[in-house]
């Protein structure tokens, strides 16, 4: 009987390394969109800071940062990937990743160049830097965000292009989604 509870818990206990290293490997794609699910359930306290950063508008643009990640690419995601929060669970400082995959680039050379630089299935994170005080109002104020495409990070030259670029993809892809889910109310209305 003794032997067969260790035998169980033996197999417990590797089951859950299988799943851990499991994780650890799991490509972006798949990681990201899986930590946010996880975070939205267990840090609602903490998500909060990524719901506001969402709602921020690019800038230069009418669009969100929320719409752009979410319509720009593939499996788009938003991860907060450290805090330090106060014991108060709501005050302190984020950093917040936004993940978006497959995402074809054409930007101008910086140094003037004629020919342009292409990417094609880019992997683009969107870091963002956020305080957040509590007080009668919750304040969050994003105090920088960078851009790194396939792990490299971007200068400002390259940062603005790549956000450019980032919204006219989402913007013809959001306005594709909302004629399709149009064209489909209309069909099941009939």
């Amino acid at each position: 009987m003794g032997n067969r509870i260790v035998r169980v818990v033996i197999g417990i206990i590797l089951g859950i390394a299988a799943l851990v290293g499991v994780y650890f490997i799991l490509p972006g794609t798949i990681k990201h969109p899986l930590q946010e699910k996880v975070q939205s359930w267990l840090k609602k306290d903490e998500y909060e800071v990524v719901t506001y950063i969402k709602g921020i508008k690019v800038p230069g643009s009418e669009m969100t940062f929320g719409d752009m990640i979410e319509y720009a690419g593939k499996h788009g995601s938003w991860v907060i990937e450290y805090s330090d929060v106060g014991e108060d669970k709501k005050s302190g400082s984020y950093e917040v990743h936004a993940y978006v995959y497959d995402v074809d680039l054409s930007m101008a050379h910086e140094n003037g160049q004629d020919n342009n630089v292409n990417m094609s299935q880019a992997a683009i994170d969107i870091s963002f830097f956020a305080n957040r005080k509590v007080g009668q109002t919750p304040e969050i104020v994003v105090t920088s965000y960078g851009v790194t495409i396939d792990e490299t990070s971007q200068n400002d030259f390259y940062k603005k292009q790549c956000l450019g670029n980032l919204v006219s993809k989402a913007t013809g892809n959001k306005a594709n989604a909302e004629a399709e889910a149009a064209k489909e109310a209309a069909t099941e209305s009939k």
